[in-house]
């Protein structure tokens, strides 16, 4: 493996070489290649993953793994989600590492056609069957069988006709695996472990002694009677080409192993991380055999196994030409010339297998598989965090009043599709108030007066995290399918939706330019999720809807409209400052259906929230009084003072709070004096104070930010401080 100076773009790459175990199967993929370049520039705060670039025969690959102890089909797709979106010219991704063999069930007469250690599987079995299917994907039969849900894409077929020329190179002896297996006798740790070492077990028998224990102790005569490979024979690779069972666990069970083969139709290996490679690319499995999926499984054979895993991918690759990648397409590509009312879009090939059934009912193709995974690609990253952050930060017995507001109760006992909108000025508690309406327990979807089957579901907009119409549907749906997981289970009747989305923006739900726009196909899966778990009220609430983009908010405000006869009937609730844009959105629907709409202002509840502010102040008055050791007296003047200011808006008694809590160096009469009276005046303050407490540097970057933007808001402070932090 040689270094080169020189440097690609991105868009150069068209191999993906993905191996997940990192302390394994890493660096014999790293002495594949013929040479490493470093890698092209991308969006680091979009895609955290760390690349190895190179090449092998012409083609310009890019290497990627999992971080060490981070394994399975859900770190796998963390990370080929990002990784297909760098590099967005790839066209085959090949899963190369290590799995466990499933023994034939009658042993052959020749040992190189049984499963041994250190054998190389290739996921093809050449049946016209799935190459590579889920193994704890299905449903449970009354009889106690289990039925299988879902497969992965087949491999290219001018990628099976290179396999069909690799098998012949074996047979007749032309192979040139040992060239490639050179680049792996500098590092002993490749060595062949021996064959004494190549125990397989009977499936009833379970080890004896600790891991790593070598089997010392485990009954010789519990072994499977096979015959043995020769001593001449381990200096060959022997790969078999056949089904890959792909699961979430792992396997250390005989019996379990040999009904996951049973079931699998006779598969030859049981892996983790394949199903976590995106649907919509053709991926082909490599595994090299560390174990036999059983109780005496141990890490002798790891690195051998992944080493000639690697070999055989080399050896695949040289034989493989550059152009004829290139010239490939991924699945969604295919699926664009396909017309959905035709009867070819309505039944699709086998080998495109992205089937839309002509009737209701279970589908067995594409689609069960990205829904598993529905539940991570739809949360979306640090909401939950935020949203958890907001219920903490409320203190107790505040916001009460919002369970029993007139607004609220005429938007809780709706029976047809209604909006509600409450605006309020920035500051004033609304996103805590909401967060406090859907954790009640008495807004469950259980609550008597909703009806048989109501639910509840909330999207907190923040710009940065949740700001797009797509965003905000996303996390409405991830929470639809959490309280109501089985709604999934019927997939045909949303596939041509989920199918635009992904051909819109992939799983990311990332818009192309160009394409249809991926949320009205989110909310037509939202309502018929909602349809398929027959709530008959579904209550939706948004938060802080004018964080989102101008598009956006036009988008969702079409969704809202309420249409009567909608089933299911969803009854929204949304939060926003008083823009006007809204409101002249909201105006021209209101006027049309004005039964439908109900416009209520925060301002109107200006007595209870001062109510809680004024708790607020006490208790906090308090907890600083403990540290800051204020007299009686000096707490009433603080609450005094506090009280006077507090405007009904939480935001500026809770930045004064912070700021007395940490200036005891001077009175306190000057510093109450000297507390600013109106929001403009103490955004300046805390703007001054943050600067003069900063290197020069980062003073002149805040300078010239100032400077940038003109006048700075809260969220312009937080921001900063938040940057400044960071940096």
């Amino acid at each position: 493996m040689a270094s080169s100076p020189g440097r690609r773009s991105c868009a150069d790459y068209h191999v993906a070489w993905i191996c997940s175990v990192a302390d394994v199967e890493l660096v014999p993929a790293r002495l594949m290649l013929d040479d490493e370049h470093p890698t092209p520039p991308y969006n680091t705060h979009y895609d955290e993953n760390t690349y190895i670039c190179g090449t092998i025969a012409g083609h310009a690959i890019v290497v990627a793994t999992c971080p060490h102890g981070e394994t399975g089909n859900v770190n796998a797709g963390r990370l080929t989600g990002p990784m297909f979106k760098t590099f967005p010219n790839i066209r085959m991704a090949v899963v190369v590492g290590i799995g466990g063999g499933i023994p034939r069930a009658t042993a052959s007469d020749d040992p190189l056609t049984d499963i041994h250690l250190g054998d190389v599987v290739v996921g093809w079995p050449g049946d016209g069957k799935p190459a590579c299917v889920y193994h704890d994907r299905g449903r449970s039969k009354v009889n106690g069988q289990f039925e299988m849900v879902g497969t992965m894409q087949n491999p290219d077929w001018r990628l099976t006709n290179v396999l069909g020329v690799l098998a012949s190179d074996q047979e007749l002896g032309r192979n040139t695996f040992a060239d490639h297996l050179a680049r792996l006798q500098s590092h002993e740790k490749f060595a062949h472990p021996g064959t004494k070492h190549d125990r397989l077990f009977k499936a009833t028998y379970r080890h004896v002694g600790g891991y790593g224990s070598n089997c010392a102790a485990c009954d010789q005569n519990e072994l499977v009677q096979r015959p043995q490979r020769t001593k001449g024979d381990k200096h060959k690779l022997v790969f078999h080409q056949g089904r890959i069972a792909t699961g979430n666990s792992v396997i250390r069970d005989g019996e379990l192993r040999d009904q996951i083969g049973a079931r699998c139709d006779g598969a030859l290996c049981v892996e983790m991380e394949a199903a976590g490679v995106d649907v919509y690319r053709r991926c082909l499995v490599i595994r090299g055999i560390s174990d036999y999926a059983d109780s005496h499984k141990d890490d002798m054979w790891r690195s051998y196994a992944a080493g000639n895993a690697a070999a055989f991918t080399r050896a695949f690759l040289c034989r493989t030409q550059p152009d004829v990648v290139k010239d490939m397409k991924w699945v969604s590509e295919e699926s664009t010339l396909l017309d959905f009312d035709s009867p070819q879009g309505r039944d699709v090939s086998t080998d495109v297998r992205f089937r839309l059934p002509r009737r209701r009912g279970p589908t067995t193709d594409l689609l069960p598989g990205l829904l598993s995974t529905w539940m991570a690609s739809f949360s979306l990253p640090g909401y939950h965090e935020m949203f958890k952050k907001i219920l903490d930060d409320r203190l107790a017995s505040t916001c009460e009043w919002i369970l029993s507001c007139d607004a609220i109760s005429w938007w809780r006992t709706r029976r047809q599709p209604s909006l509600l909108w409450i605006t309020g000025s920035p500051g004033v508690g609304k996103s805590t108030a909401l967060a406090h309406l859907v954790n009640e327990p008495s807004s469950s979807r259980s609550a008597p007066e909703w009806g048989r089957r109501s639910a509840m579901v909330h999207s907190f907009c923040v710009d940065g995290l949740n700001s797009t119409a797509s965003s905000v549907l996303s996390v409405a749906i991830h929470q639809l399918l959490v309280q109501f997981p089985e709604a999934k289970n019927n997939t045909c009747i949303f596939d041509r939706d989920l199918y635009m989305v992904a051909k819109a923006g992939g799983h990311q739900w990332i818009p192309k330019p160009g394409k249809s726009r991926p949320y009205l196909h989110l909310w037509n899966i939202f309502c018929k999720l909602a349809e398929e778990a027959e709530i008959d009220t579904l209550f939706l609430v948004i938060d802080a809807l004018d964080e989102c983009d101008l598009q956006s908010q036009q988008g969702l405000f079409r969704l809202f409209r309420p249409a009567v006869g909608q089933s299911p009937c969803i009854i929204v609730l949304f939060s926003s400052r008083p823009h006007s844009e809204l409101q002249e959105m909201y105006s021209r629907y209101s006027v049309q259906e004005p039964q439908a709409f109900r416009h209520e202002k925060m301002e109107l509840l200006e007595d209870h929230i001062n109510d809680d502010i004024g708790l607020y102040i006490r208790t906090e008055v308090a907890r600083i009084a403990e540290s800051m050791y204020y007299s009686n007296g000096e707490q009433e003047q603080i609450r005094a003072k506090l009280l006077r200011e507090r405007s009904g808006m939480f935001l500026p008694v809770v930045l004064l709070l912070r700021e007395i809590g940490h200036t005891r160096r001077r009175p306190l009469e000057q510093i109450l004096k000297q507390i600013p009276t109106n929001l403009r005046a103490l955004y300046g303050r805390l703007f001054e104070n943050l600067s003069n407490n900063l290197p020069p540097g980062k003073q002149r970057m805040l300078k010239y930010l100032a400077y940038l933007v003109g006048d700075i808001t809260p969220r312009d402070i937080a921001y900063t401080c938040y940057t400044l932090e960071v940096y």
